[in-house]
């Protein structure tokens, strides 16, 4: 092809007209092709998922099957007792956390404030024969 703008070009299958061609320098796909995308993973249910995973150990000699999560607590329970105070700080913020009065509820346990001549009589009453 030359340069020349009169010369006639004849338009046909894989001739397109020069005025529709891609631009030199530019791409024909200026986007490109889109990128597979990992899917949005979640740790929490990931992490959910691996702790109620299913597995068959032997403990004392007798297959026992256990969740991962209890195999890890019993592990961490263990160091705990062994002296690791890591450990021991952990166990002792969970126990606190799931175990404490706040955990369970409100308590039955009432308090009452009495004045002090209750006091004072129920002391003469029993010192007196």
């Amino acid at each position: 092809m030359s340069s020349d703008p009169n010369k006639v070009y004849e338009v046909g299958y894989g001739k397109p007209p020069t005025a529709t061609r891609f631009q030199k320098g530019k791409s024909g796909n200026p986007s490109g092709r889109p990128k597979n995308r990992a899917p949005a993973t979640d740790a929490g249910k990931i992490l959910q998922f691996l702790d109620n995973e299913e597995v068959v150990l032997t403990m004392n000699g007798k297959r026992k099957r256990m969740l991962k999560g209890e195999i890890h607590f019993q592990q961490l329970f263990a160091r705990a007792i062994n002296g690791d105070l890591a450990a021991a700080r952990l166990i002792a913020g969970m126990a606190t956390k799931y175990f404490g009065p706040e955990a369970e509820g409100a308590s039955e346990v009432r308090f009452e404030v009495m004045p002090d001549e209750y006091f004072v009589k129920r002391t003469e009453a029993k010192e007196s024969p």
